[in-house]
């Protein structure tokens, strides 16, 4: 099958059409289950749920517990098999919790007790932000709250910029002294890429904030900065994967070109990634290799297989779709779908003097 034939293929299961396949297709493997595997359901989603309910649910919140959980966080950088810090997911699970009935008051004793911690510092910025913002749209209470994703526009957003460049200056304002509390960047990052700061500013506070702590989780985020919809383009995307993997290449190989463009897929491009993007396979495909050498693990082989599907190289789909570790999740492929189409094209018998 040729690469665009594979691209619109996906590109219709994607968008919700009905595909069904003969009784002569090649398809003839298990219908893949659309649980995740246990590692990836329990690993990052139980701290996630457990600073969410503690702080949201819990009457009278333990905040020496969370101030020392934050702090073992950082310290130890004990990540998930996929490559994300374990402090990734607890600021995911703060986000959610931040915005619950009485977090404003949980937030103000937070502070009250660790009046240094920039971790409350952070959740005071973002919940005053989210209430601001709650007089817009729930989809600027979507961006602010929660992650880029493709079904946000800025056109469509309408966030109160005076509200966020308060957040952003209260931030600035807070610096840790060292700067080594990580998220401090990456939450700094996301501020500036709705305000549309300075690009030379913008990336001077991304590398230094990379240099302190080498992680995906900031590389991503400002991987939003470049993408067309906001404030950049296809070129701008790649010289920033281009220049992020290679200042982080001693600490992850190339891997983290593949977590930027998983972040541009699912923020912006999805299956059109290969088309509308300058990604370029032949950087790509090592860099998966890199990325499951270190972080062997079902979120990172999936994105693998699906972006060797898209990028119509049928070896390695067969190779990483029937690896013995391979476990389907659904969330990744958007539906089990693409991801039969993918491995049928990818049991297809090669043809005599044709590669695909």
């Amino acid at each position: 099958m040729k690469r665009r034939t594979m691209r619109n293929a996906l590109l219709v299961i994607g968008a919700g059409w009905l595909v069904s396949f003969s009784p002569g297709s090649a398809f003839s493997g298990k219908r893949p289950s659309a649980k995740t595997s246990l590692e990836m359901a329990f690993a990052g989603a139980i701290i996630e749920n457990r600073i969410h309910d503690v702080f949201s649910v819990a009457p009278n919140p333990n905040f020496d517990a969370i101030e020392g959980e934050s702090e073992f966080l950082r310290v130890s950088r004990e990540r998930t098999s996929d490559g994300q810090l374990k402090l990734t997911h607890w600021h995911i699970g703060l986000r959610t919790a931040i915005g619950r009935p009485r977090s404003g008051e949980h937030i103000k004793n937070w502070m009250e007790r660790y009046p240094k911690s920039i971790t409350a510092l952070i959740a005071s910025v973002f919940h005053d932000l989210i209430d601001d913002v709650h007089v817009g749209t729930m989809n600027s209470y979507a961006l602010i709250s929660r992650a880029f994703d493709s079904t946000l526009q800025p056109k469509n957003v309408a966030v109160p910029k005076d509200a966020v460049a308060r957040a952003e200056r209260r931030l600035v304002d807070a610096k840790p002294n060292d700067a080594s509390y990580p998220f401090w960047h990456v939450y700094l990052a996301k501020l500036r890429t709705i305000l549309g700061h300075p690009k030379q500013e913008f990336l001077s506070q991304v590398l230094e904030g990379l240099d302190i702590e080498p992680d995906f989780a900031l590389a991503e985020m400002a991987a939003n900065y470049f993408l067309p919809k906001w404030h950049g383009d296809a070129t701008q995307l790649e010289a920033y994967a281009a220049v992020v993997t290679e200042r982080l290449k001693a600490q992850h190989g190339s891997g983290v070109y593949v977590r930027i463009y998983w972040q541009a897929f699912k923020a912006q491009y999805e299956y059109d990634l290969f088309k509308r993007s300058n990604v370029d396979w032949q950087r790509m495909k090592p860099a998966i290799n890199d990325l499951l050498t270190k972080f062997p693990s079902p979120e990172n082989t999936n994105i693998g297989a699906l972006f060797a599907c898209l990028a119509g190289d049928r070896a390695e789909t067969a190779r990483l779709i029937f690896h013995p570790d391979f476990a389907f999740i659904a969330n990744i492929w958007r539906s089990d779908g693409p991801h039969a189409v993918c491995e049928s094209w990818a049991r297809m018998p090669e043809l005599p003097g044709r590669r695909t």
